[in-house]
């Protein structure tokens, strides 16, 4: 397949770029797609929409991969997603809902919670509602609502006074204008369940971070920014895959766990926080349907540990997307068996440095890509061939040229004209077709 990875390029390391791809993780994904002999495009899509369509209309995916997390407001994940959808490109992972929801951690906890799902008491601070509840239970977790890479959680996230929440609250309500969840902490294990649906079962084995205190002087065992983005601190963190629970609990937690990807509809890949509260109750925290692909993160952590190699998960998630829109998982790059090939060397479009498209040349017919336009074309030579009616033989030279649109414009309505070789090469007749639906193949 032609497959474009979408993704937003890193160009610092502030913390409000601590979402975004850097050229290194970039670099590794694009080669282990390629290596599973797809055709890989990456585009950056960040800027203008307008640009952003332009640039993904000219690579021409089968399939989005879609990395893409936004740079701008409380939506800017489902950006992505709901653009793919106007334009009718395939792509992976959730939708623009699913991927709005869970970005609003408040939101995705009220609605897993009226499913019957577990999750922290805690209250939305906004600027406009800033009211602290006063039956809430210290010490409490205060975090930003609608940011990932735990992007503005330190130490000090964890209050154990009113005083102590309210200075917090002040203090990054300017900063982060979606909001702040405000919700009691849970004291307990760090656990992670990650999600390929293509993996038998589907869940992958529950990976625990633990977090040696003794080291950074800190109270609480939080999963901070400073950590996960590789930090001072991030030595006093340990991950264990599988996680060292017991059978029960491991059975709690999967449960959890698949009811959530379940009730939020999240294919292809994901990964859901859990906390395992002292008393083995378990919380959920929340739901990324973009969850990190570095090698060190949770989801290729797990996934290394049931055999699956980086680019093995990959795959994966690739062949899920494709059998949810229907799409034939073969690679670009593939040669057919029955191709042709000539006992004549003779020029071909590659041969004058022409790009060629998705069908091989054989000896008598090329496809060729030029910018906003795609030409194919094939001819038929063949002797002495039975002349229908009759017992006479005769030569064949004919053939069929289509010119139609770059893009996906196989998927629209367009108009086609077609003609006819008569035997010595000269053009005998000329139709002109207009299609009602969409184009059935690729090429005539």
């Amino acid at each position: 397949m032609r497959i474009t990875i979408a993704y937003n390029l890193r160009t610092d390391n502030t913390e409000d770029t601590a979402e975004l791809l850097t050229e290194a993780d970039i670099n590794r994904i694009h080669k282990a797609i390629s290596s599973l002999q797809h055709t890989v495009t990456v585009v950056e899509v960040s800027g203008k929409p307008y640009a952003v369509i332009e640039r993904l209309i000219e690579s021409e995916p089968d399939l989005i991969f879609n990395l893409a997390e936004g740079t701008i407001g409380s939506s800017r994940e489902a950006f992505y997603p709901g653009l793919y959808e106007q334009m009718g490109i395939p792509f992976t992972g959730g939708n623009a809902s699913l991927l709005h929801l869970n970005l609003d951690k408040h939101l995705a906890k009220t609605v897993l919670s009226s499913h019957g799902i577990s999750v922290p008491r805690g209250v939305l601070i906004t600027d406009k509602e800033r009211e602290l509840p006063e039956d809430l239970q210290y010490p409490l977790m205060i975090k930003p609502n609608s940011e990932g890479s735990s992007k503005g959680i330190t130490q000090d996230s964890v209050v154990e006074t009113r005083d102590q929440a309210l200075e917090r609250i002040n203090r990054l309500l300017g900063h982060y204008p979606a909001g702040l969840v405000v919700e009691e902490y849970i004291g307990g294990r760090e656990l992670s369940v990650p999600f390929l649906e293509s993996f038998p079962g589907k869940l992958l084995d529950i990976v625990e971070h633990t977090f040696d205190l003794s080291k950074i002087g800190g109270k609480y065992n939080i999963y901070d920014y400073d950590m996960k983005q590789g930090g001072e601190s991030a030595q006093a963190v340990k991950v264990i895959c599988p996680a060292m629970i017991t059978s029960e609990e491991e059975k709690t937690i999967t449960k959890m766990a698949r009811e959530v990807f379940d009730i939020m509809s999240c294919p292809d890949v994901g990964r859901v926080d859990i906390r395992l509260h002292t008393n083995g109750k378990p919380y959920f925290i929340e739901l990324n349907p973009l969850p990190s692909l570095h090698p060190d993160a949770s989801l290729m952590t797990a996934a290394g540990s049931r055999g699956l190699e980086f680019r093995d998960a990959l795959r994966l998630i690739i062949r899920s997307a494709a059998r949810r829109y229907g799409l034939a998982i073969k690679s670009a790059k593939q040669t057919r068996k029955n191709d042709i090939t000539s006992e004549i060397p003779r020029p071909n479009a590659r041969d004058i440095g022409i790009q060629i498209g998705r069908m091989s040349p054989g000896i008598h017919n090329a496809i060729t890509d030029v910018k906003g336009v795609r030409v194919g074309h094939f001819s038929r030579k063949e002797d002495n061939v039975q002349i229908p009616g009759s017992k006479e033989t005769g030569n064949v030279r004919t053939g069929v040229t289509a010119i139609m649109p770059a893009g996906q414009a196989y998927a629209n309505r367009i108009a086609a004209g077609g003609f006819i070789l008569n035997g010595v090469g000269e053009m005998a007749g000329l139709t002109q077709i207009l299609e009602t639906g969409c184009w059935k193949r690729r090429y005539c």
